[in-house]
């Protein structure tokens, strides 16, 4: 009798067995097919890598390139409008597209994000009135944040560790190389020919990465159905960090402009950008199925440490670059052509700082140097600047721009490489895009507070120097929204002239002075940094990948 029943019971697990045998084996075929795609796709990226690093080095500088064009050749009323604009989606959108790349691809991430700039471009110079200039600048910038996170993640897929240093400061040198020309390009536009080709300009540069990239450019799409995907979007998330990012950025670009920073609405947009800071949190790390920023990244050491580098390098370098031009254009009354020649004393060191950190991290492995030596060499230089007045010689000057772009140089190259080491291979895209999320929140608010500071104790040590029936009395025409009047100056007598210009000078003092004390604290994260050993293949940043398991399972069950 139990013989029977064994029989019985072996005769109906054998079909199960025999169909869940099967099964493996389609599963087993399916993971070497993907393995097998994979490694052909990462040796046709190999062999295609310049013109692949060319495409994503254009990719860069039509990013950079477009923010200080248009700078350049609009009105400082309306480019505060239309700049604001711009931040506000390209820093909002910086984590979602990076996840949105995780869910969709890269490849098609990255083309989408192209597209989007573009189209925005081109909607940009084609405006006929305000209105319409800032809604497609806001456009523009939801394509420039993709530009800006993805071309980093798309180096991290196709290099090793190991090698990513020499390619990221290429794309480092690629952003200071539009630094370079974009003042002086935006410049010929709107002299003699439009601002409108301000614009224009995007759409013949992007079809240079757009023709290498569509033709070299290989990575693999995300298998799943477009339901499965659209339901891993992380909307709530999303929704809740753009208000965030709206509130906090209409107080920092009103503020000391459109209102006092103690008013009601300023105080109103600060204390509701906190509320939603705080529910953002709650849904990342609560709700959020698949969070467009894990927060858990945040509990490495290293990361967070990275972040605050990246935050302080970002506040102190673009508020610097806000801040030197005002210094020769009202401390010593020098063109505006003359102020942007002097910053060629500062980009350039910084291009040759930060390509060459990058090929010396491939060279020798070892990258958290850089940052400590940077930031110390950053604070001696503008504490070099906090000393320059109106009898400064050329030589000072230009020796303390050098000593600054090498300093800024070392310290910037390795951020990514730094942030990207510090998750797991499948956590990368979210890293960088945190990573460059927290830097986009230093330069915002790097540019506000210096603009603050310098406008505020300027008017400050103004009204010391002067009488009632001084300066003081026309005091008023000097500053319009909080912003300083440069055409005023040349209409007051050479006494009063010369008052302007020493309270100008102390302001300037006091924003080097804040600047340092910033990049002090970077230099503080930067010492406790530490080294993770870069590996030398790609996407091996832990252990094996669950369909590397699989595969391993099947093969041992088929073994058996």
């Amino acid at each position: 009798m139990a013989d029977t029943e064994t029989s019985e019971t072996l005769i109906s697990e054998g079909p199960q067995e025999a169909s869940q045998d099967n099964k493996d084996i389609e599963e087993q075929r399916i993971v070497q097919e993907q393995r097998a795609l994979s490694a052909e796709n990462l040796a046709h990226n190999r062999r295609n890598i310049i013109p692949i690093m060319i495409g994503l080095a254009f990719v860069i500088f039509l990013a950079a390139l477009d923010g200080t064009i248009v700078t350049t050749c609009l009105p400082v009323i309306a480019s505060d409008l239309v700049g604001t604009s711009f931040q506000l989606t390209s820093m909002a959108t910086l984590p979602i597209i990076s996840k949105l790349s995780d869910i969709f691809g890269r490849r098609n991430s990255l083309f989408a994000s192209i597209g989007i700039f573009l189209v925005g471009s081109a909607l940009c110079g084609a405006s006929v009135n305000m209105i319409m200039l800032i809604f497609f600048r806001a456009v523009q910038g939801i394509g420039a944040g993709g530009l800006m996170t993805l071309t980093f993640i798309i180096i991290s897929e196709l290099v090793s560790p190991r090698e990513r240093g020499k390619y990221q400061g290429l794309l480092s040198g690629a952003s200071t190389m539009a630094l370079l020309l974009g003042p002086a390009t935006g410049g010929l536009f709107t002299d003699y020919v439009s601002w409108r080709w301000g614009f224009y300009i995007n759409c013949v540069v992007g079809l240079i990465p757009i023709s290498l990239l569509s033709m070299y450019l290989r990575l693999p799409t995300p298998k799943g159905s477009s339901a499965e995907k659209l339901k891993r979007i992380d909307y709530l998330g999303s929704l809740v960090l753009i208000i965030a990012c709206i509130l906090f950025l209409l107080a920092v670009a009103w503020g000391g402009h459109e209102y006092e920073w103690t008013s009601g609405v300023i105080i109103g947009c600060f204390l509701g950008g906190a509320v939603f800071t705080a529910a953002f949190i709650y849904v990342e790390s609560r709700v959020a199925v698949d969070p467009i920023m894990p927060l858990y990244l945040f509990k490495n050491a290293n990361f967070t440490l990275n972040a605050i580098c990246g935050f302080a390098f970002a506040f102190v370098f673009f508020g610097f670059q806000f801040c030197f031009p005002e210094y020769f254009q009202v401390g010593r009354l020098t063109s505006a052509t003359t102020s942007g020649i002097m910053g060629f004393a500062m980009v350039i060191p910084f291009l040759f700082s930060s390509t060459a950190t990058g090929f010396l991290i491939t060279k020798y492995g070892r990258y958290v140097e850089y940052p400590k030596v940077g930031a110390a060499i950053a604070v001696v230089a503008l504490i070099l600047v906090a000393r320059w007045d109106v009898n400064t010689s050329l030589g000072e000057q230009i020796g303390s721009f050098i000593l600054f772009g090498l300093g800024a140089g070392l310290f910037k190259a390795p951020q990514s490489l730094i942030a990207q080491t510090s998750a797991k291979t499948n956590e990368i895209a979210v890293a960088t895009a945190a990573q460059n999320f927290v830097q986009t929140v230093g330069a915002v608010l790097g540019i506000a507070v210096v603009t603050s500071a310098l406008n505020t104790a300027w008017q400050d040590r103004l009204a010391q120097l002067v009488t009632q029936d001084g300066v003081a009395a026309s005091s008023d025409s000097l500053f319009i929204n909080g912003n300083f009047n440069l055409f005023a100056i040349d209409l007051l007598p050479a006494d009063e002239k010369a008052i302007v210009i020493a309270a100008f000078i102390y302001g300037f003092q006091i924003c080097m002075y804040v600047a340092a004390s910033m990049t002090a604290v970077a230099e503080f994260s930067a010492l406790f940094l530490t080294h993770v050993p870069l590996r030398t293949k790609v996407g091996d940043q832990k252990g094996p990948t669950e369909s590397t398991k699989t595969e391993t399972e099947i093969t041992q069950h088929g073994q058996k």
